[in-house]
């Protein structure tokens, strides 16, 4: 029996920067794994808050770019019970580089 995985791009997001795969575990199983490139979130976070520099806050504007893994475990249940000080608190804190603005 021939023990050799294939791993294989089956779709990727470039908006969301998620890719998916299907890996053979080589016994007849099929693992689907999701990806996301967060350095690239991490990057777009910092040309947010460099273009924000010193610009009046205003409707619409972007407070963070969260990856989904992130945003789904810490800040989905804040958001939808509309809590801004827990929201604040998580930004201020530990996901302070995905802030896209200095002041919050």
């Amino acid at each position: 029996m021939d023990l050799t995985m294939a791993r294989i791009l089956v779709h990727h997001d470039p908006v969301r920067r998620i890719s998916t795969y299907h890996e053979d575990m080589g016994d007849g199983t099929i693992l689907q794994t999701r990806e996301q490139d967060v350095e690239a979130v991490l990057a777009e976070a910092k040309l947010f808050r460099e273009a924000n520099e010193g610009r009046p806050w205003g409707n619409g504007q972007v407070v963070a770019a969260i990856p989904d893994t992130l945003f789904q475990k810490h800040f989905q249940a804040p958001l939808m019970q509309r809590d801004r000080a827990k929201i604040r608190h998580l930004l201020n804190g530990e996901f302070s580089a995905f802030r896209t603005r200095d002041k919050i």
